[in-house]
């Protein structure tokens, strides 16, 4: 069964407290609310230069590229 994540178009990334851009659900809610600066939604075919950290393994596993 396919991933609903991976048949949207559109991805959520929100950039945390240093700046970094990360898949949103990565990490647990209470963290999220505490790091979360601001929220995007991106296209998924955009996901080159977001700025999504290249050791997230998540990210990689989601068919995203990570520059």
């Amino acid at each position: 069964m396919k991933d609903e994540s991976e048949s949207s178009e559109y991805v959520a990334i929100y950039e945390d407290k240093d700046g970094d851009w990360m898949l949103v659900g990565d990490i647990p809610w209470l963290m999220f609310i505490e790091t979360c600066k601001r929220l995007r939604i991106k296209k998924r075919s955009d996901g080159t230069g977001s700025g999504l950290r290249a050791n997230d393994t998540t990210n990689k596993e989601r068919g995203l590229s990570m520059h």
